[in-house]
């Protein structure tokens, strides 16, 4: 009840964060508008940057809730909150309740995993899908029933299909290479050759390839280009080619999984530790070395997986967060329960509180303007967004806009796509603005100075103003 309340508090009390919160926002808006689920698109025109599990999930809160931002981030509260209950009950089953608990409190009030939850993004889904595939795949090897084996490995092929349609091809690489290390690494149980005889992976392949390869074919033979840009360019590329995603250090994910894993990260140098010695402890100890070898596994490949990629963002290491929340729960589990469920108490205050105050945070968000623009708004008017693109304004607005000297998302797709009657440049702009028609603008306010002494001989009329941006109309 109290991650109840953690999650679902405060999901609509600010406007979408920008960029991603507001294009992922949007492909859902406009794919349940056009009734199109099996292409993505966005302000109209074809993206494939990522596979459309989410939005079809988005498409479907926004026709049972109606499109507003509540109901999109509805989505990745429960995830966060399943998530939780999937750690609580995966932990009670491996080792007691106590330690579920624990796991659970820990992963829930995280500050990473709190944000994500109360964010429009892939990163929380594809997280909860991953971590499924890992717990089956964990709970489905050790079992020794063969009914329930088969089970938990079909389940552990059903998440990871779900999340290669979350994320692409990391929701099943890791699953694969963290179970498969760990089997190699964990010889002193039992023989790997033995344990995969085990897996029913003939028809455990077969069920994931019925439900992950359906839209990637479809997506192939409407669009032959898709195979290029999607699998080479960004997935492979983007791992390996700094030019094209967020290059950062090697060390770029060592402070955010401190600052992301706070307050509990003070008790991480213990939790390695503890797990630690317990592999290399030939008596019998607390600690399952079976078991901490597999979330150690976990926790470093991706911290690794990461570090070494091209192309780093924040949210990339959510998904080694389960395991460190289990890990450190089996530390805490010697404590007393009191004083972990006052610190669990005291950190979700804090974050309700953050949150609370998050709207006073955001400078750049364009709602201000786009509510004064949608009151006026007329079918025949157009909306421009100056030399940029203001990727949450098509959804407050409920309808596609005209884009001015911008590509960068949509590159892919006006290659597909006839976009010239509105992908403009400055001559078209020009022609539109000394028009008949009513034609509103959306600039920054440095650009609205350079517009001014540009056209000192015409009326500009200045809507509305936030400290960043600024709404003009030519009549």
């Amino acid at each position: 009840m109290l991650l109840g309340v953690l999650f679902l508090t405060f999901l609509g009390n600010r406007p979408l964060f920008v960029p991603d919160e507001g294009r992922y926002a949007e492909i859902a808006r406009e794919m349940m508008v056009s009734g199109n689920y099996a292409i993505p698109h966005l302000n109209g025109i074809v993206y494939f940057e990522k596979p459309p599990l989410f939005y079809w999930l988005g498409a479907s809160a926004f026709r049972i809730a109606g499109v507003h931002i509540g109901s999109i981030r509805l989505i990745n509260a429960l995830f966060g909150l399943l998530g939780c209950l999937l750690t609580y009950a995966v932990a009670t089953t491996l080792y007691d309740r106590k330690t579920g608990l624990i796991a659970a409190c820990i992963l829930g009030t995280s500050l990473l995993y709190f944000v994500m939850a109360h964010m429009v993004s892939l990163d929380l889904p594809v997280t909860f899908f991953i971590m499924a595939t890992l717990y089956a795949s964990l709970i489905g090897i050790e079992t020794k029933s063969n009914s329930k084996r088969r089970l938990f490995i079909y389940l552990a092929a059903i998440a990871g299909a779900l999340a290669v349609l979350t994320k692409g091809l990391i929701g099943i690489l890791f699953p694969l290479m963290i179970v498969g290390l760990w089997i190699l690494l964990n010889t002193k149980r039992r023989r790997p050759i033995t344990v995969i005889k085990n897996l029913y992976l003939p028809t455990a392949l077969l069920l994931f390839l019925l439900i992950a390869m359906p839209w990637h074919v479809i997506s192939q033979l409407h669009y032959p280009q898709f195979f290029s840009f999607y699998f080479i360019e960004q997935h492979f590329l983007r791992y390996t080619d700094r030019t094209i995603g967020h290059d950062e250090p090697i060390w770029f994910f060592i402070p955010y999984l401190m600052i992301g894993f706070l307050p509990w990260i003070i008790y991480l140098p213990q939790t390695i530790k503890l797990h630690i010695r317990a592999l290399y402890q030939k008596n019998a100890t607390a600690e399952n070395p079976s078991f901490s070898l597999f979330f150690l596994v976990w926790l470093i490949f991706i911290f690794l997986f990461f570090s070494f990629s091209k192309s780093k963002l924040i949210p990339y290491i959510l998904p080694l967060f389960p395991a460190l929340a289990i890990l450190e729960a089996r530390l805490l589990v010697r404590f007393n329960i009191k004083k972990i469920f006052i610190a669990f108490c005291c950190t979700a205050i804090l974050l309700l509180a953050l949150l609370a105050y998050a709207p006073k945070l955001d400078t750049r968000t364009i709602l201000p303007l786009a509510t004064i623009l949608k009151s006026a708004l007329q079918p025949q008017d157009e909306v421009i967004t100056y030399n940029q693109y203001y990727q949450d304004l098509p959804f407050y607005l409920e309808r596609c806009v005209s884009i001015l000297n911008w590509k960068n998302e949509l590159s892919f797709g006006m290659q597909l796509e006839d976009t010239s009657s509105w992908m403009i440049n400055d001559q078209a702009f020009e022609k539109r603005w000394d028009s008949a028609q009513q034609v509103y603008v959306i600039m920054g306010l440095g650009e609205l100075e350079a517009f001014k002494k540009h056209h000192t001989n015409q009326s500009i009329r200045i809507l509305g103003t936030t400290r960043a941006n600024a709404l003009i109309t030519n009549h």
